[in-house]
């Protein structure tokens, strides 16, 4: 369990942040963000990043000002549901579109300000998962291992991979007996 503070107030030296409403520009993407236990965005670098597709694939975007940039393109496939979960200046992204999907992990370059292939692993990890899968999602363990659950027809499975390996283990269930 995790240290929690209740705070009434507001204490003494901490400041108080005055929340300024921006209008952001417009961003035409191809695929659905339906899948709610996905994260699409992160902040590294005082700067924030999403993933999503367009007409031409999906990418990693920064936003410059109101406009999102595009930076990187992942995949050329443009019907994934995208999940990102940043780890100092790696960025691991769940690139998903059913059954055969695939994990990568970009880098962050300070000097161009801009995400990479990670020069570790390049490539993504395939994964398979089982029949009857709708939705999935990553998280990093303290560790750095690669975490990801997964529904199936009538279960709840997750597989694992450490960070710079090359394949996901087999489902391990954590749960059985799901309904729609």
């Amino acid at each position: 369990l995790e240290d929690r503070l209740v705070l009434s107030g507001t204490p003494t030296g901490v400041p108080v942040v005055d929340w300024v409403q921006t209008s952001l520009d417009d961003l035409s993407i191809a695929a659905s963000t339906e899948d709610k236990p996905q994260s699409k965005a992160w902040e590294h670098d005082d700067k924030w990043w999403a993933v999503l597709a367009d007409n031409s694939g999906t990418w990693v975007y920064g936003l410059e000002g109101n406009t999102w940039q595009l930076d990187l393109q992942l995949w050329t496939n443009t019907g994934v549901r995208a999940d990102g979960r940043a780890a100092d200046d790696l960025a691991h992204v769940l690139l998903f579109g059913g059954r055969q999907s695939e994990v990568t992990t970009i880098e962050y370059d300070a000097q161009s300000q801009s995400y990479q292939p990670w020069s570790v692993r390049a490539e993504a990890i395939d994964i398979v998962f089982s029949s009857g899968v709708e939705s999935a999602t990553l998280d990093v363990d303290s560790t750095g291992r690669l975490w990801v659950a997964s529904d199936a027809n009538d279960t709840v499975e997750v597989r694992h991979a450490d960070v710079a390996g090359n394949s996901f283990s087999g489902p391990i269930n954590v749960g059985t007996g799901i309904t729609d």
